[in-house]
């Protein structure tokens, strides 16, 4: 791994008032190696000066003259907004600590989240602002359809309360001739500590919210459990809104929340909407010896099943490979690469109406997908980086096959898009031509470690107002290619191979992922498994075996 970044003082320009400049093509190298490493990257500057010979100014250059090398250093990271982005923007510093870090993922519907957590969810400016919007776009559409009437809104897994916020900020934004009549918002959490701070924070904006035709209640209870006549006074909810997806949108239970809240319970009816509305699991093939042995590293660690982490039981001292191998883990990556353009494996809707009925019934819970990863994989790793963020658009442009020959053609993507623009006629911040399809430098063999997998959410869609016009949504996204910037509060969940599998050099090759959800009694589990084929001849060139089979050695509790 790249941990520093060396310059001779002789690697510097001069600039027309004798100060020293890096090349166009150095300061871009420099601003996307600080854009992949973050802070884990140094940067020396090695003497001796080449600048402010006899006759130049020389007062304040420091004890070993380098010291204008270094303020020009400093100046790239104060104007260049990639540079700063990764280093000194809020979430660049809440992320430090998490960069390739392994984390097993939570637990909510059989473990409290603690304070911490909750305030690091908290600071997620683009997520809590999104769902305003789409809060705003729901109570809108209510009250144009239902004109004078009340509405119920039900913000489940409440936490804290951001999303109560939310609403009420939304509602209080809006026109009075544009939001409903009067509103009923039932606050409801199963975290005791959570439900006390919720009763102060309410009791501390009541001022702010008297003012409103509207009322805002707290309810300590699991969601799954509510009654309608018992709990709601009878009310009926016309909007639900949530925030229990996870890093790959359905593994913190989800589907099992609401499901039967919007299907099964008498707390909804045929109408209610819920936010979201769906979202979609993506994959991709991820290459990261780092992340490989922070996986085999965790097979030293205390096995902790008895503690609630969802982990099989052997009675050992240690977690031992096999768990560790078969467990996917929430990470920020960072010495990683995204080997291709990721593809999708499943939504799931709420609530769920099937074309052939009117009526809302439940979600599938058990999912299988099978998603192949063909083209130019190294090439591919350039532009997607690490797998977390969007593509970076300059090394697109650089990158962005010249020929008719890239065979990842299967859906558009923004690599396609980015070729186009330097087809017309467009230049990189570099000027460096794109290479051509058959650039041996951008075509070698590389070690499939495991998945990345990411999430997409379209929080709410609004009809359109006539029948040639695409519907409005909302949307929320940690799949690259429609990354909600600025967004941190979720990470990438990394599917680990037990053995990296060698994908050849060759064109012909396809990576193949089988990847399945599954439900039995009170555990919901993932598995997953990777072979490596020649395309051309059908030849299997490479294998792993079936990871977590039976949730064997990590399940997560809905119980």
């Amino acid at each position: 791994a790249i941990k520093g970044l060396r310059f001779s003082c002789a690697d510097f320009l001069t600039n027309k008032a004798g100060f020293p400049t890096l090349s166009k093509g150095v300061q871009f190298l420099t601003s996307w190696l600080l854009q992949r490493l973050g802070g884990r990257l140094r940067i020396l500057v090695q003497g001796p000066p080449a600048h402010f010979t006899t006759g130049s100014p020389t007062n304040n250059l420091g004890h070993t003259k380098c010291l204008p090398y270094l303020q020009y250093l400093q100046h790239l990271r104060k104007t260049k907004p990639e540079i700063r982005q990764s280093l000194d923007i809020e979430e660049a510093r809440l992320e430090a600590d998490h960069c390739d870090r392994l984390q097993r993922p939570l637990q909510p519907l059989r473990d409290h989240l603690d304070n911490n957590t909750y305030v690091v969810f908290e600071k997620d400016p683009v997520k809590y602002r999104e769902y305003q919007k789409a809060i705003s776009w729901a109570l809108q559409d209510f009250a144009a359809a239902k004109q004078q009437q009340p509405m119920v809104v039900m913000v489940v897994g409440a936490g804290r309360g951001p999303l109560v916020i939310a609403v009420m900020n939304a509602y209080k934004a809006l026109p009075v001739h544009q939001r409903p009549r009067q509103l009923s918002v039932w606050a409801v959490e199963k975290n005791p500590s959570a439900v006390i701070y919720l009763k102060s924070l309410f009791h501390q904006q009541k001022d702010d919210w008297q003012i409103l035709p509207a009322t805002v209640q707290v309810l300590h209870k699991d969601l799954r459990h509510l009654d309608s006549n018992h709990d709601l006074r009878g009310q009926k909810a016309d909007l639900v809104v949530s925030e229990l997806l996870g890093s790959f949108g359905d593994n913190e239970l989800s589907p099992e929340c609401l499901d039967p809240l919007l299907t099964e319970t008498n707390v909804c009816h045929a109408g209610t909407i819920s936010i979201p509305t769906n979202y979609t699991a993506h994959l991709a093939p991820a290459c990261s010896s780092k992340l490989h042995q922070q996986v085999i590293e965790q097979a030293l660690y205390p096995d902790e099943a008895e503690g609630g982490h969802g982990l099989s039981s052997e009675g050992s001292r240690v977690l031992g490979v096999q768990v560790a191998v078969e467990t996917p883990y929430v990470v920020r990556p960072q010495l990683a690469s995204q080997m291709g353009m990721t593809e999708r494996c499943w939504t799931f809707t709420h609530p769920y109406v099937p074309p052939s009925s009117n009526k809302a019934i439940s979600n599938e819970m058990n999912r299988t997908a099978i998603v192949e990863f063909e083209g130019k994989h190294v090439r591919e790793s350039a532009m997607y980086g690490c797998g977390y963020r969007a593509p970076d658009d300059r090394i697109q442009k650089m990158v962005a096959p010249t020929g008719n020959n890239n065979s990842n053609n299967k859906k558009p993507s923004k690599p396609m898009d980015a070729s186009a623009s330097v087809a017309n006629g467009g230049t990189t911040p570099t000027q460096v031509s794109p290479p051509d399809d058959d650039n041996e430098e951008l075509n070698m063999p590389w070690l499939l470690t495991g998945f990345l997998g990411t999430f997409s959410s379209d929080l709410y869609i609004r009809k359109p107002s006539s029948s040639s016009a695409s519907p409005e949504k909302v949307t929320i996204s940690i799949e690259p290619d429609s990354f909600s910037d600025g967004m941190f509060s979720w990470f990438p969940l990394y599917f680990p191979l037990d053995k990296p599998l060698v994908v050849p050099e060759s064109d012909s090759t396809v990576v193949r992922a089988q990847i399945s959800r599954r439900m039995q009694h009170n555990r919901v589990w993932y598995e997953w498994s990777a072979v490596v084929q020649d395309k051309t001849t059908g030849n299997l060139l490479q294998a792993s075996p079936i990871h977590n089979p039976r949730g064997r050695s990590y399940f997560v509790s809905s119980s």
